[in-house]
């Protein structure tokens, strides 16, 4: 499994037209299927999307894409829940009961804003975002959203990330995050090892890395400053880890984004 660094809060566009591997990230993905068919697996449950289709995936889910057909038209939003205060906590405390929505003929609202979505320039982030606001808005009435506590071992791996996800600052261990899931140390071990198929201390890296990517797009945090909100007790370790996953140090890295540079990360 791979954990995702988004280079951007907020993506409009084409979705993923080819396979790719078991994933997760911290952002919310929507998959919008106009034309053709899209297969995506998401949280264990294999859907194959048609036009009209809409697939929201949340934080922390893991899922993957299975391929599309030819004629495949198909628009992917993702985006930073923090960039949509309002839809925050529905996106950190549940989960939808079934991701697929399809967009009925009588869905006017709801087909205009995909509509405008997919003209809107991608330099007018402002207006994106606006428009995603009522997107959701539109959307996720229409699902059912149950609270994390409902889920129980189904959703155990989807828990665990999300715990680590929400407490990345501070300091984590097999201990500490076992403790908090109410698990054993080896269960916890054994969902990294065997479920997840990564190491439990490289994705609390990973993880540590990609917030310490946002906070250095803020020119008012210095690295140092960064450091230490990452989680890392020295500026050594931080700078060692960030060049193994960016591929650059955290000043260049700083430096070129406030440049203007488009970054393209190494996979975690």
């Amino acid at each position: 499994m791979i954990f995702e660094h988004k280079d951007s809060d907020l993506f409009v566009g084409p979705a993923c037209p080819i396979m790719y591997p078991a994933h997760v990230h911290e952002g919310v993905e929507i998959v919008y299927v106009e034309s053709g068919t899209q297969q995506i697996t998401a949280n264990g449950v294999s859907y194959l999307l048609g036009p009209g289709d809409i697939l929201i995936i949340f934080p922390m889910v893991i899922h993957s894409y299975e391929g599309a057909s030819e004629e495949n038209g198909s628009m992917c939003i993702g985006m930073n829940p923090d960039l949509i205060n309002e839809f925050r906590a529905c996106f950190k405390t549940t989960l939808p009961v079934n991701p697929l929505y399809h967009v009925h003929e009588d869905d006017t609202e709801l087909k205009q804003i995909i509509r405008t979505l997919r003209n809107i320039p991608a330099d007018y982030p402002p207006q994106i975002t606006a428009y995603v606001h009522l997107f959701l808005a539109l959307l996720l009435p229409h699902l059912q959203l149950d609270p994390l506590e409902a889920y129980v071992d189904s959703n155990l791996i989807h828990r665990v990330l999300l715990y680590i996800s929400d407490h990345i600052q501070q300091p984590l261990t097999l201990d500490s995050v076992s403790m908090a899931m109410g698990i054993s140390r080896s269960h916890l071990s054994h969902i990294f090892s065997q479920r997840l198929h990564m190491n439990f201390r490289k994705f609390i890296n990973s993880m540590r890395i990609e917030y310490a990517c946002t906070l250095l797009q803020n020119p008012s945090y210095s690295i140092k400053e960064v450091t230490y909100a990452c989680g890392y007790d020295n500026s050594r370790t931080f700078h060692r880890s960030f060049l193994s996953e960016v591929g650059m140090t955290p000043g260049d890295y700083k430096k070129r984004k406030h440049d203007g540079y488009h970054l393209n990360r190494r996979p975690a």
